[in-house]
């Protein structure tokens, strides 16, 4: 598989307010218990996996629990019982005990200890059994154990806790029972420096929730209940609780900001529920990202997601990828979940062998990538969201095998990757910057100093040429790849050192795909029948030697000169079809006497605008998602000609040459882009590859030629979205 399938983990930890004020107890433990078993081993698995990405949602009341617990002593009746001596306990206490001490998955954590099986055994071994039938022993064991039993046992290599692991007939003191709930405050304690380290060092990203996890649609509007379900009476309220649901946001980001050093960049909506409203909030408040469910965008589509029987996708593509929200603000992207995968995993697979049901996730994970394959996009992204805290339980070992064994699964293969919402954005934006590098190299462009040592190296020879092409291709594409989604080498440039530049062309292919460029080999073929088809297959396709098959230079698109017609054309259109790759046909090109022959009139119109049209028209078989595969190529020094071609061929993408050094600048561009902003991108060579030999970036000097190069890109992303920018 060709396509890099993006993964999202979401893992949305999230426990209610258990108290009603700042100096009361916490009425249930489950913050304090969830965070011994949940929180932090999820966190220090990764370090198992390099590479491994995750997301996290955390609540901002849990956050303030865990706080509380690890700082600042706070308790809740479970483990205010549990330091409690035995002979203060009375009956109201000893009947607590008995009735929620046991309140934890029986076979995986009660079973797991033989004295607290015991102990479970005599509780329920028939309906009258009372708190006389208990030894103040027994009382002080169940505390214990209960206590133990939710600790992960990733954190036994804690001495005091081992050792209490190991008391296995019980016999449990006051002291140990104290010394356990410190134990956990031990880990508590860990929790958000933890976070806040990973997160710091790109492990993971840190999203967040309104700060109460409201339904924050129903503050914003309480209407809005009766718009998504007219079945729904809403309650009348007096007030306004607008503001509320601007408050709950607000303070969540404000108070992880305090916490974790950076503004969240995500919300995950309580939920997973949206409105025009709310969106609104979030946007105004400078949210990058939201997260909503497969139903949301079910209703949004007007259609469902087909499924077969075992609940396998049929057409994932819509599913798997992101969607920019408007509305005539700042766009905030939104990203939806596959519904299927939460609840497999937290109902189906607790039933399953953990590495059979790891395995089974993974082959649903590669039949959606697989189905991919023939998107539109370069980028898909599967989103993997649910609660992250109540399934694991009911696995053994905490879920441990389980996770270790999916993570295990996709990072080693090449064609999946964890991702972070933010980082996959970023890719996405960078993907969609209208620009490509041409990478065409004279050697006159080259510094000395990267000449000498390849010249040293290999001698004044085109093994040498090519030798410097290839070093001094390789620094601008590692200065630039960050910037840009496409590069664009000129195969004539490197064809003029024979077999060692052409060696030097692959080289330069094989490492702009290695960095996730889009590479358009610029090879301005065009020829009939076989000719035409081995072209194809040389630069994108695949040659059949004997029983195995071989990519030859391998790139994403090639450009083409139509001049012999559609059987020139259609060979490359069939091969693109097959590989799903792309062409760029020459249109109207931006060199000065292109209007020789590109400009007669033929039937009173001039030759571009016919081919033009053949253009579009050819992109009619093979169509992406709004454009097509067969693009067009129309130079940036003839602006009103690209106007009247943008009309011609709207669903057609134009790669643009001219810009910079044959004159053309941003302004001369937005006819050439689409009212979205999109169908184009413009291509630059030596006015970025030769940046340091310019007056503009002449402080670089010769041996920081690609920090030149870097900077020019950011200057033409800034003239050309400034443009587009003054366009609206």
């Amino acid at each position: 598989m060709k396509k890099k399938l993006s993964i999202a983990f979401i893992w949305h930890m999230h426990q209610p307010a258990y108290r009603t004020g700042p100096e009361e107890i916490y009425l249930m433990p489950w913050v304090r218990l969830h965070a011994v078993k949940d929180y932090l081993d999820m966190l220090v698995m990764m370090d198992k996996f390099p590479g491994l990405k995750l997301n996290f949602n955390l609540v901002p009341v849990l956050v303030d629990a865990i706080y509380n617990y690890g700082f600042r002593g706070a308790h809740d009746i479970y483990s205010k019982l549990t330091i409690t001596p035995v002979e203060e306990l009375g009956k109201e206490e000893k009947t607590f005990i008995l009735n929620h001490f046991f309140d934890a998955n029986y076979q995986n954590m009660v079973f797991h200890h033989e004295a607290y099986k015991k102990l479970y055994d005599k509780r329920f071994s028939r309906d009258d059994i009372g708190i006389d039938d208990f030894t103040p022993q027994e009382y002080s064991d169940i505390m214990a154990w209960f206590n133990l039993s939710w600790i992960d046992p990733h954190w036994r290599v804690y001495p005091k806790i081992n050792e209490l692991s190991e008391k296995t007939e019980g016999n449990f003191t006051l002291q140990d029972r104290i010394d356990l709930i410190e134990q956990q405050r031990r880990i508590l304690r860990r929790i958000i420096p933890t976070y806040k380290k990973y997160q710091d060092e790109g492990k993971i990203e840190i999203s967040t929730s309104p700060y109460y996890h409201p339904i924050l649609p129903l503050l914003a509007d309480m209407e809005d209940a009766q718009r998504s379900n007219a079945n729904i009476t809403p309650p009348k309220i007096e007030s306004d609780l607008y503001e509320d649901a601007v408050f709950q946001v607000k303070s969540a980001l404000d108070m992880f900001e305090r916490t974790f050093g950076k503004r969240p960049a995500g919300i995950w909506p309580s939920e997973h529920c949206v409105s025009e409203k709310t969106m609104g909030i979030l946007q105004d408040l400078g949210v990058k990202w939201t997260i909503s469910d497969e139903g949301v965008l079910e209703q949004s589509l007007k259609r469902e997601f087909s499924r077969d029987f075992r609940g396998y996708l049929e057409n994932p593509y819509d599913l798997c990828h992101s969607y920019e929200y408007k509305n005539g603000k700042e766009p905030i992207s939104i990203i939806f979940r596959d519904a299927v995968f939460p609840n497999l995993i937290g109902f189906e697979y607790p039933n399953h062998d953990p590495v059979k049901a790891a395995n089974d996730l993974y082959d649903r994970i590669k039949s959606i990538q697989y189905k991919l394959e023939n998107s539109p996009d370069k980028n898909h992204l599967l989103t993997i969201a649910m609660d992250g805290e109540n399934c694991w339980e009911n696995y053994p070992a905490d879920g441990t095998e389980f996770l270790e064994t999916l993570y295990g699964l996709i990072n080693s293969d090449e064609g999946l990757e964890t991702v972070t919402v933010s980082g996959y954005l970023e890719k996405i934006k960078k993907t969609n910057a209208p620009i490509v590098v041409g990478l065409d190299p004279m050697l006159n462009y080259i510094p000395k100093h990267i000449q000498d040592n390849a010249f040293a190296e290999f001698g004044e020879t085109l093994e040498g040429a090519a030798e410097a092409i290839w070093q001094f291709n390789k620094a601008i594409v590692d200065s630039t790849c960050d910037l840009i989604p496409a590069v664009k080498p000129q195969i004539a440039m490197y064809e003029q050192f024979g077999i060692p530049g052409l060696q030097a062309y692959k080289k330069t292919v094989d490492y702009c795909k290695e960095k996730d460029l889009v590479v358009i080999g610029d090879i301005k073929r065009g020829d009939i029948g076989s000719t035409s088809a081995a072209y194809a297959v040389g630069h994108l396709g695949h040659v059949q030697v004997g029983s195995k098959s071989y990519a030859g230079f391998d790139e994403d698109f090639a450009t083409v000169n139509p001049y012999l017609g559609s059987d020139g054309v259609k060979p490359f259109i069939d091969v693109c079809k097959e590989e799903n790759k792309g062409l760029f046909i020459l249109v109207k090109t931006s060199n000065p006497s292109s209007g020789e022959f590109q400009d007669r009139l033929i039937d009173g119109r001039p030759l571009y605008e016919w081919v033009g049209e053949k253009v579009a028209q050819w992109g009619e078989d093979h169509m992406g998602n709004g454009y097509s595969y067969v693009g067009a190529v129309v130079g940036a020094t003839y602006p009103e000609m690209g106007k009247v071609l943008r009309k011609l061929m709207p669903k057609t993408f134009i790669l643009v040459p001219g810009y910079g050094a044959q004159g053309g600048r941003g302004k001369d561009l937005v006819h050439f882009f689409n009212e979205d902003g999109l169908g184009a991108i413009v291509n630059s060579s030596r006015g970025i590859i030769a940046a340091y030999k310019q007056e503009a970036y002449a402080e670089f000097g010769e041996k920081n030629f690609a920090d030149a190069s870097r900077q020019a890109v950011k200057d033409m992303i800034a003239d050309i979205s400034g443009a587009l920018e003054g366009r609206k």
